[in-house]
């Protein structure tokens, strides 16, 4: 065998390994290829889902910030409300202060109070209903009125003490119960913004969480494009590699055919150079020598 055809046999040899190496890298990057589009799938995915996240901690935030308000709003009522229960404790006080001096009123004074206050009635409708009633009879019941009226008087200061104190006094109660609304206001509102508070939080940790994730996909996504960047790099080097050997082996075909016809044109020529010694000798052709002289027209000095 000659050394062109064994050339010829190793290149397409090393032709059909190259293609099969082709074949086993194309289908590592195509593997690595398909690995980063699902990767960026579920980076979209994931990201998808941060959007949720965050419009929930978004939702969670507002309603917090509106139990905020509801809570600063019962604290500021609940400032004013403490602020006029200071004041009617003062206004107690000041009453205190103002009829310190003043004993109270016992049941014999209660008593003579009440007869006092029914001798000015009588006194009145007498000065009202007696038509002969003389002008002095008329001046005295009006300056009895008034005796009766400055006894009255001293002894009911006692008792305009306890009105004022009660008039004060009575306003307590709803204060109070403003107040402990107000309190109650401040205690579940704020229980409510925590709550909230505390969703939004969540969801953040949800965020941060599902970030983290993604760095790492990222991490593996940006590995695994070198690692497709390399495979496909390799590829094609191999496709260079292949068509060089192509034109290596279309080369050593072209030679080889060359070869091969200059061959057979040496053995025709050959064979032609025998028959034609057979032929000087006397000796009968066989029709492929016939047919080679013949197509060279070297039968006619022998006919």
């Amino acid at each position: 065998m000659s050394s062109t055809n064994i050339n010829l046999d190793e290149l397409e040899r090393e032709y059909n390994e190259l293609t099969a190496d082709i074949e086993e890298v194309r289908n590592k990057r195509d593997e690595r290829n398909q690995i980063t589009k699902d990767l960026i799938s579920m980076i979209k995915s994931l990201n998808k889902k941060i959007k949720q996240h965050l419009q929930k901690a978004s939702e969670f935030k507002e309603k917090r910030d509106m139990f905020n308000e509801l809570v600063q709003r019962a604290k500021n009522n609940r400032i004013t409300t403490q602020i006029a229960l200071e004041q009617l404790r003062k206004r107690l006080n000041e009453i205190k202060e103002k009829y310190k001096d003043i004993k109270p009123i016992n049941r014999a004074q209660k008593i003579k109070i009440k007869k006092l206050k029914s001798a000015v009635r009588a006194k009145s409708m007498e000065i009202q209903t007696k038509p002969d009633l003389t002008l002095d009879d008329e001046d005295r019941l009006i300056k009895e009125i008034e005796e009766l009226e400055i006894k009255l008087g001293d002894l009911t200061q006692g008792s305009q003490a306890r009105i004022e104190y009660s008039k004060v006094i009575s306003q307590f109660p709803q204060y109070r119960s403003q107040l402990r609304n107000f309190h109650e206001q401040v205690l579940v509102n704020s229980e409510e913004s925590q709550k909230n508070h505390e969703a939004m939080l969540k969801e953040y940790g949800q965020v941060d969480q599902i970030r983290e994730k993604i760095a790492a996909l990222e991490r593996e996504l940006n590995e695994n494009r070198k690692i497709a960047d390399d495979f496909h790099s390799r590829l094609i080097g191999l496709y260079r590699r292949r068509d060089d050997l192509r034109n290596q082996i279309d080369v050593a075909q072209r030679k080889f055919r060359r070869r091969k016809k200059r061959e057979r044109a040496n053995v025709a020529l050959l064979k032609r150079r025998i028959a034609k010694e057979r032929l000087e000798r006397g000796e009968k052709l066989d029709f492929i020598e016939f047919r080679l002289l013949f197509e060279k027209r070297e039968l006619g000095s022998f006919s």
